[in-house]
């Protein structure tokens, strides 16, 4: 599977039997599900997810038709036909004009626009489900993020109400949950009258800003990272659900999210109620994209970091199988990272392990990392080596833009030293 084959938490990387295979000049719908870079995109394709660059800026939520320019190393496509609102027939879900008429006869005036951006969102609609997904979408204000939280449901088989709805729509918020935090924690620092509650809400978030704020870009070393991780995680409450499964009552009592549901409940601050559930909502919506199954396992997760002084975001996939005993099989597992560093910028990493034999990719803009990668190869061999594990190659991908790279520092600015020690 390349690194174009993003199989995110959407069905088609869970049980990795729907992959999609793309061939040169070959002309496919997809609908952009989010914009990491000006020219790279994730596009929604059927039941999977694909990581592609493009050669114009496209629109969260739209409809495109595609033509496939290249499918070597990197996705390429080309827009043929950009979204068209006034279309009168749409290519995958085969609806005219008659139908389309006919179902908006059934509904009031008022829920027309959305009808119609859900005929074309390529969500397989019953009767039911579209009159759920109109009652839902009648309240939100983006409703291009409210379509993506309906795909994202019906593919991991999720049931659709306000609830699961919620959460997966304040997950795909584009503000950083951090920098949310970090705002909630100064009003609820200026709440007057504070409770136990809000009081130990305020000690959580320092602990987690102190923890994140101690870690940057420039002295993020790898041995650290899991560490890292399972701290962060445990602070914000990730696992509270997993917690409250096994029993662990102690160790799920004091994470924000435990806080937040408290604090949500005693209702002592009604000022505060709205940004109280969308924080919940954000951290239920990283924790519904977690599938555990009989013999595999997958995670998604948004870490956060600091560089250059401003909150990033970590994206991590994972996905890997397990062995008869329901424990995970370190021998097998694939493992992609989106991040913005200081000195690489936008960067993927596409980590493969097939039978304890290492495969990575790294994707940028940067035009060249050779001399990085030799540099460093040789310790990262030998780590991988003292646990196991046998490197066979790091490759580097270069993705320009030619317009976009005129006004980038120079490359060898920009390349200078490394992000992160190995």
């Amino acid at each position: 599977m390349n690194i174009n084959l993003f199989q995110s938490s959407l069905k088609g990387f869970v049980d990795g039997s729907n992959q999609t295979s793309l061939k040169k000049n070959q002309h496919f719908y997809g609908r952009v599900i989010k914009n990491v870079t000006n020219n790279h995109s994730f596009i929604q394709l059927g039941s999977s997810t694909i990581l592609a660059q493009t050669d114009l800026k496209l629109t969260k939520g739209n409809v495109y038709l595609f033509r496939v320019d290249s499918v070597e190393e990197h996705l390429r496509v080309k827009v043929v036909e950009p979204y068209n609102s006034n279309k009168t027939s749409d290519v995958k879900s085969g609806i005219d004009t008659k139908m389309e008429s006919e179902i908006k006869s059934m509904y009031p005036q008022r829920n027309h626009h959305i009808i119609e951006r859900l005929l074309r969102s390529q969500l397989p609609l019953s009767n039911k489900l579209l009159s759920e997904s109109i009652k839902l979408l009648n309240y939100v204000d983006d409703i291009d993020r409210g379509i993506t939280a309906l795909h994202f449901l019906n593919e991991n088989r999720l049931p659709i109400g306000k609830t699961t709805f919620d959460a997966l729509y304040a997950m795909l918020d584009e503000k950083n949950l951090y920098s949310e935090l970090e705002n909630f924690n100064s009003i609820l620092k200026n709440t007057q009258n504070k409770n136990d509650t809000v009081r130990e809400l305020i000690d959580k978030n320092d602990q987690l800003l102190k923890v994140i704020s101690r870690v940057h870009d420039n002295n993020f070393e790898a041995s650290k990272v899991v560490e890292y991780f399972k701290r962060v995680i445990s602070i914000i409450g990730l696992n509270h659900e997993g917690l409250l499964l096994n029993g662990e009552i102690e160790g799920m009592t004091h994470s924000i999210k435990r806080l937040l549901l408290q604090l949500n409940i005693e209702n002592e601050y009604p000022q505060l109620k709205r940004t109280i559930e969308h924080l919940i909502n954000r951290i239920t919506g990283q924790q519904l994209l977690n599938v555990d199954m009989i013999d595999s396992h997958h995670f998604w997760m948004d870490i956060p970091f600091k560089s250059e002084d401003k909150y990033k975001d970590w994206f991590i996939q994972y996905y890997g199988q397990k062995k008869r005993n329901g424990k995970i099989d370190p021998n097998f597992c694939h493992i992609l990272c989106y991040v913005h560093l200081s000195k690489l910028a936008d960067t993927i990493i596409d980590v493969k392990i097939q039978n304890r034999i290492i495969n990575i990719t790294i994707t940028n803009e940067v035009s060249d990392l050779s001399e990085q990668i030799k540099s460093l190869k040789p310790l990262l061999e030998a780590n991988l080596k003292k646990i196991n594990y046998k490197l066979s190659s790091v490759k580097h991908n270069q993705s320009l833009n030619i317009e976009k790279i005129k006004n980038l520092p120079k490359a060898q600015k920009r390349t200078s030293g490394v992000d992160l020690l190995i």
